[in-house]
């Protein structure tokens, strides 16, 4: 790594410390302290409604339902079998065709096609320092030499998602951590017997 390419760790990375240790880690939930979470979606803001048919579901009896729910299906969805976008008709009431397609049979869920915002960059004050996570050539080196970490958490912030770290050690008690690490659930803390049988007596924060 060149001098103009100098690592500056943010907070809670600075907070790493010694002595070899694997720390079981949750992935910061929305919405934390490090996360700005996505806007609500307002209802008004929704384009069309979601439907998905039962597999099986011939195209006339979707025309059928969709027509007697006040919709028209505009657009259909490959991936997902019997997902339809449905648009309402003019002069039809959304909640009332939704009430109608969620009563329907052939149907297994309609919803709004909400329109939703994420908006998940840390508000950690120091993270413009971390170049490797989102460059803009702050540190003067090349911009959007990066991992893209923004446009990641544009699709993907994480939830209940538990990540080993291999490292020299963490303040599991810092502000940005605290809450976030995860606890052995088959040990019983300050017994001095190994719980879950597994060598290790105590490792309720898994330091192993």
């Amino acid at each position: 790594m060149s001098p103009t390419h100098r690592f500056r760790p943010a907070s809670f990375l600075g907070a790493l410390m010694g002595g070899a240790l694997v720390l079981l880690i949750a992935a910061l939930p929305a919405p934390a302290r490090a996360v700005v979470g996505q806007e609500p979606a307002s209802p008004a803001e929704a384009e069309g409604i979601l439907v998905r048919f039962k597999a099986g579901t011939a195209d006339r009896v979707r025309r059928q339902v969709l027509a007697a729910a006040g919709c028209a299906e505009s657009r259909r969805f490959r991936l997902v079998d019997g997902l339809v976008l449905a648009r309402v008709n003019a002069g039809a009431s959304r909640a009332t065709a939704m009430a109608r397609l969620r009563a329907s049979a052939s149907v297994v869920y309609a919803e709004p096609n909400f329109v939703v915002r994420a908006a998940a960059v840390p508000n950690d004050p120091r993270f413009p320092e971390l170049y490797g996570l989102d460059n803009t050539g702050q540190t003067g080196g090349t911009p959007d030499a990066d991992i893209d970490a923004p446009e990641a958490w544009d699709t993907q912030a994480g939830s209940d998602v538990v990540v080993a770290v291999i490292d020299t050690g963490l303040d599991y008690n810092h502000e940005d951590i605290a809450g976030n690490v995860w606890t052995n659930p088959g040990e019983i803390p300050g017994n001095g017997i190994d719980d879950d049988n597994n060598g290790y007596v105590d490792d309720v924060m898994s330091a192993w």
